[in-house]
């Protein structure tokens, strides 16, 4: 006798746990043609927030506090990163936002 029924068992895509960081969309981080890639897991409209910046695993760093970085970290935090000249400073991410592609034209702004 069978104690389940197939019909029970979930397939690996709903298994899959979603991982919310700072992003406040449903997302993964997983392997693109481009390297890693951060990819909704649910329908996002133009205008809607998808990051919130995380004062915890991101920094934002002026002309000052940028040249107190280390030249090797420093090296790596500029491809993990973007600048804002609204604000003046570069943004360094460490929360999984750094994996954010951006076609052109670019799908985030």
């Amino acid at each position: 006798m069978k104690l389940y029924n197939k019909t029970f068992l979930r397939t690996p895509s709903v298994l899959r746990t979603m991982r919310r960081t700072k992003f406040v969309i449903a997302q993964e981080t997983r392997e693109s043609k481009f390297g890693m890639g951060v990819f909704a897991c649910q329908k996002v409209h133009k205008g809607d927030a998808v990051w919130w910046f995380d004062d915890k695993n991101c920094m934002k760093l002026n002309e000052t506090s940028i040249k107190l970085i280390e030249d090797g970290k420093l090296s790596n935090m500029l491809w993990t990163g973007y600048l804002n000249p609204s604000m003046d400073k570069f943004i360094a991410l460490a929360d999984g936002a750094q994996f954010t592609n951006h076609g052109n034209p670019a799908n985030l702004t």
